[in-house]
Parts: structure tokens; sequence; C-alpha cells
């Protein structure tokens, strides 16, 4: 007989529970850290081959368009299907897709049109596995944990994807972008193990006691919320995450003459800034409305945004971290009132489309402040970006709540 069996089951359940958030965790950490990564090295490659705003632009837009056009049907399928086998798959076809790239460019003289298909590739899986790991929380954390766990899930996700230019900037400097490669496919073959050793609760044995809960559950969030401005106001993080990563390439290695060594500790300083936000903000919820977060986490990282191209590179560190902060604030709370207002069984496809809004609104946007940097500087990007994050977190968060605004 084991342990498990003799103990009483909320302890089974606390026990399982814990394991399956330290899972989530790392394996959310992991397989964004190798995404992150791939995605440095291949905007960097493009960036010395091709050496344009637009070119890096296009690879960006080729990233989030698979996302923005399949996230809707991949959140259903995430509804439908195993989650948990979906996460595994994904991530393996993920590491065959990394290894691909580096095949390309060994083989191939012009390595740009490889890394623009692979880069493709890599996103349709992407936009499979994000509404399948958002839906598989809520299969494997406990409800009366959720607000705590996802403070550092988004911690987690934002470091990898942030820590990723870090780590890919100082290996493509010191080793070379062969091993980088490596690497990546390394992350995401770990994250597949991780995902395997997951044991989600069974939801099937629950359903049916949860069915009229849940609906009136969704009939109390419709009477306050509304869902699309909801998902535009989170879809903003996505605006702010592509179209920055975009710029600071064009900025640190153009504008500012300066190697991939510095755009490493740019952003492993914008990981400590998520890392901030993240500890301070289930303090600053129980202080104000998740709304009131929100809405100062957009408008005071558009500010930041505005100033980061201004002055010089020793600025630039001072002010990324703080936008990330930011950001950090907005994004982990509008994640939390995310959370709080979907039942379970819907999960997955509002996450997608979520993502579609954001990454739809990050697609347009790329390609026209691209063709401002082009035309103009990169500094007129940065204000760009700025304006159209106060008019898109201005917008939604007046509109996200009927009547008056919790």
């Amino acid at each position: 007989m084991s342990n498990e069996s003799i103990l009483p089951v909320s302890a089974v359940a606390l026990r399982r529970g814990r394991k399956n958030e330290a899972l989530i965790l790392s394996a959310s950490l992991v397989s964004t850290l190798g995404s992150g990564i791939l995605t440095i090295a291949n905007a960097l490659t493009i960036s010395q081959s091709m050496g344009t705003a637009k070119a890096v632009g296009t690879l960006f837009i080729l990233i989030a368009l698979p996302q923005a056009f399949f996230s809707v049907l991949f959140g259903k399928l995430s509804d439908v299907f195993d989650r948990k086998k979906i996460c595994i798959i994904t991530n393996l076809i993920n590491a065959v897709i990394v290894l691909g790239v580096l095949s390309g460019i060994r083989y191939f003289t012009d390595p740009t049109m490889t890394i623009f298909i692979c880069s493709f590739m890599l996103s349709m899986t992407m936009a499979m596995f994000f509404p399948a790991n958002n839906a598989i929380i809520k299969d494997s954390v406990e409800p009366g944990r959720m607000a705590a766990f996802n403070a550092r899930l988004e911690m987690a996700v934002q470091i990898g994807a942030l820590v990723s230019v870090a780590v890919g900037g100082f290996l493509i400097q010191l080793i070379g972008v062969d091993f980088v490669y490596v690497l990546n496919a390394m992350t995401f073959i770990f994250s597949a193990v991780l995902f395997f050793l997951l044991q989600p609760y069974q939801q099937a044995a629950e359903a049916g006691k949860s069915d009229s809960t849940a609906a009136q559950q969704a009939s109390h969030d419709d009477s306050g919320v509304r869902k699309p401005w909801l998902m535009l106001l989170y879809g903003t993080g996505n605006v702010i995450v592509t179209v920055s990563n975009m710029l600071l390439v064009l900025l640190v290695t153009k504008h500012f003459a300066a190697g991939a060594g510095v755009l490493g500790v740019v952003d492993a300083l914008a990981g400590v800034g998520v890392a901030v936000a993240a500890a301070v903000t289930p303090f600053l919820q129980k202080r104000f409305s998740l709304l009131k977060i929100v809405a100062f986490g957009y408008l005071a990282n558009a500010c930041f945004i505005a100033l980061q191209p201004q002055f010089s590179i020793t600025w630039l560190m001072v002010f990324f971290p703080l936008g990330a902060v930011c950001f950090g604030l907005a994004r982990i709370s509008c994640r939390t009132l995310m959370f709080n207002t979907i039942p379970s069984e819907y999960t997955g496809r509002f996450f997608g489309f979520s993502n579609a809004v954001g990454l739809t609104s990050a697609v347009v946007l790329t390609y026209v402040i691209g063709g401002l940097v082009d035309g103009h500087n990169v500094l007129l990007g940065y204000v760009a970006l700025a304006g159209a994050v106060v008019t898109l977190s201005v917008l939604a968060s007046s509109l996200v709540f009927r009547g008056k605004g919790k």
C-alpha cells in the first residue's frame, strides 16, 4: 500500500495540486524560454542579413499570423481533446522544427527563407499550445490557489520570454548560433517531459456537479463583463511584446550600434522587472480593483516605452525594466480577471480568441510601425507604439464593464 493511499482525500489532492503547479510553472518557463531564444536568434540573423525594420517585422508577423488566424479554432479543440497530449505533442514538434532551422542555415547559402518558413510552422504549433496550456491550468490547480498560482505563472511566462533574449544574445555572441538552436530543441523536449509527468484532476466526474454552478457563474459574469473588450484588454499585452521585440532589436543593434550581449543585458533587467511585478501584484490586488491595476500598468508602460530610445543605452537599461514592472502588473491582473470570469469548459477557446485579437492587432501595428521606422527612425516607432498602447488600453478598460466600473 502506498503512502498516498492512506492519506485523507484532501491531503492527496493538495499534494497532487502542488506537484501540478510546479510542473506547469517549470514547463511554461522552459517552453517559453526555448521559443523566445529561437525568435531572437532568428531576428538577429535576419537583421544581419537584410538589415531593415520591415524584414525583422516580417519575421514577427509570420510568428503572429498563424496564432491570429487559428487561435480560435485551436482554442475550441483544446476544450474538446486531451489538453495534456496537445502540450506534449506540440513541444516535440517544436524541437523538430528548431533542428530544421539549424539544418537550413548550415546547408543553404541564404538562410532567410528557411527561417521564415520554420518560424511560420513554429507559430502554428504555438497557436495550438497556448490555449491548451492555459486551459490545463483549471484541470490541474485547485480553485482556492488559482490567484496565487496565476501570479507565479505569469512571472514564469514573462521571465521566460524576456530572459530568452539575454540567454540567446550571450550564447550567440560567445558560442555561435548553432549551439543556440540545439539548446532550443532540448528545452522543448524537456518541456514535453514535464507535461508528461503532469496529473490533471479528472474533470469528467465533476462535470455533472458543476454544470449548474458554471451556468450560474457564467450568467453572473455576463451581467457585468463585456468579454470582447476583456479580450482586447488582454490582447494589448500581445501588441506590446510583439512590436517592442522588433523595435528593441533595431534600437540596440542599429541605432545604438551595440552587440547582442547588450541586448541580452537589457532583457535580463526586464525579467527582473516582471519578477518584481509578480511579487507585488498580490498585495496591490488587496487594495485596488483588478481593472485599476491593469489600466495603470498599461498606461505607465506606454510612458516608459516612449522614453526608452530617447537618450542612451544606460537610460534604456533604466526605462526598460521599469516598463517591464508596469507591464507585469497589467498582464498578471488582466489574466486573473479572465480566470475569475470564464468557466473552466470555455477556458481554451476564450484564451485562444484573446490571443487572436491581440496578435491580429500586433500584426497590423508591426507592419505600420516597421514602415515608420524605415521611412524615418526608430524613435518615431517607439512613440507610435506608446500611442497605440494608450489608445487600446483606455478604450478597452473603459468599456470592459457594463455600467459602473469595478
